[in-house]
């Protein structure tokens, strides 16, 4: 037991170093941009991810997809 709860921290731990990872490389991709729009961008749905957020995207390993709607944001 307590070695199952050892590993569901390791793995939450590792986790959330990941997922700050990502979010990192998607605010480098829109560092042009002010950290309000960076912050609306990653906080609110998109229909091109079927209406989660990035950062839920980012979550699930959706990288490549929200990459993609990254880069529609920019162009907008």
């Amino acid at each position: 037991m307590v070695a199952t709860r050892k590993r569901r921290r390791t793995w939450q731990r590792e986790n959330r170093l990941r997922l700050a990872r990502r979010v990192q490389q998607v605010r480098a991709l829109l560092a042009s941009l002010p950290s309000s729009s960076q912050n609306q961008f990653l906080y609110c749905a998109k229909a091109s991810l079927a209406g989660l957020t990035p950062v839920q995207a980012l979550r699930l390993g959706l990288v490549a997809s929200v990459m993609t709607a990254a880069h529609g944001y920019l162009e907008r």
